[in-house]
């Protein structure tokens, strides 16, 4: 199905290209130190000057992991198509299969070639959410920004075509929007507003953030593993990258203590994930359930108030009830996948590729 370059594009190599973004920007290498509190401290930078250090690292991550995986898809095909009639072509393929990867995701034509621009839309929208003090408007442009890409993923679907009534589709798309906006504007105030009144040393105060990116990045390897087993193979495979950039960035920013997790990120994450939900629900063979579990464990971690003052293992317990719904979503899902291994006559993943 997949070879070992493809599998490490979509488990470690983002990680690890996550972790590099991070430690560069920081013009720093690992280290366990405290931070000494001068230009660190200043609200500026706790709430969106930093904002776009592991949001940009999840999202060149994740861009960089799919370029790859497109670029081997379109090699794949111009071999098979005997574009490589002597060494000097076949030198340029890898040249012409990025190419064309570049253009599918310049000019989506599938759900899944919109996942870097929504990446990109999210990163710099969430620099904004992020950049300052709660306000009604900010909430309007989260939920405005998750309304679009809703609408743009369902635009050619059934459901707006003819499944749904037009009060349906207001019911529905307007829901999902506003859940999806005030989850994300939600998460923001929580990590400001621990960033402004936590004690201690950036560690400490960062804790919260460090919580909700973890439990965002658990989920989404969840959730990669619920849309592999229910059939959502390249929707699987998308999730499995960008929560392998979240793991990534997460580990780095805890290596680099003198850092620290501001908000910005979280405009990417919760997009990502949003849409991907809405991939494998529409276009795919995720059951709604099972979408509306992972819903819970982002409202969770988005939510819930963490505090800086908590115990590790308090601080772990609470990620462990976040995290439980998308563990009942990925296991009910392999029971699905189980039920249809065992009845059919070949894998159902045999004629990948």
């Amino acid at each position: 199905m997949f070879s070992a370059v493809e599998i490490a594009w979509f488990s470690a190599i983002p990680a690890v290209i996550a972790a590099l973004v991070v430690w560069m920007t920081t013009g720093q290498t690992p280290t366990v130190a405290k931070s000494t509190g001068s230009d660190e401290d200043s609200p500026a930078l706790m709430q969106g000057g930093l904002a776009g250090r592991f949001g940009l690292a999840i999202v060149i991550a994740t861009a960089a992991a799919m370029l790859s995986i497109q670029a081997q898809d379109h090699h794949d095909v111009l071999v098979s198509n005997g574009s490589a009639d002597d060494s000097a072509e076949a030198s340029s393929l890898w040249i012409q299969a990025v190419a064309k990867a570049a253009t599918d995701f310049a000019k989506p034509k599938v759900a899944h070639h919109w996942t870097l621009i929504i990446a990109i839309g999210g990163l710099v929208a969430g620099k904004f959410v992020a950049s300052g003090a709660a306000s009604f408007l900010r909430l309007v442009v989260a939920v405005a920004v998750c309304a679009a890409v809703v609408l743009r993923l369902l635009w050619t679907s059934v459901y707006l075509r003819s499944e749904w009534s037009t009060t349906e589709q207001v019911a529905w798309i307007g829901g999902v929007s506003l859940l999806s906006g005030w989850a994300w504007w939600m998460a923001v105030k929580r990590i400001n507003d621990s960033n402004q009144t936590g004690e201690g040393d950036l560690a400490t105060r960062d804790s919260s953030a460090y919580q909700r990116l973890l439990l965002f990045g658990a989920a989404t390897s969840l959730m990669a593993a619920a849309l592999i087993f229910t059939g959502s193979l390249r929707y699987g495979v998308i999730a499995a990258i960008v929560a392998s950039a979240a793991g990534g960035s997460w580990i780095a920013g805890w290596r680099v203590r003198n850092s620290r997790i501001a908000a910005g990120w979280c405009g990417p994450m919760i997009l990502l994930m949003l849409s991907l939900l809405i991939a494998g629900t529409a276009f795919s063979e995720l059951p709604f359930v099972h979408a509306m579990l992972f819903a819970a464990t982002i409202l969770f971690a988005s939510v819930t108030p963490f505090s800086t003052s908590d115990r590790l293992w308090k601080k772990f317990g609470w990620i462990l009830i976040g995290i439980l719904p998308a563990v009942v979503a990925a296991a009910w899902a392999f029971t699905i996948f189980a039920d249809t291994f065992n009845n059919a006559p070949v894998n159902p993943y045999d004629a990948y590729k």
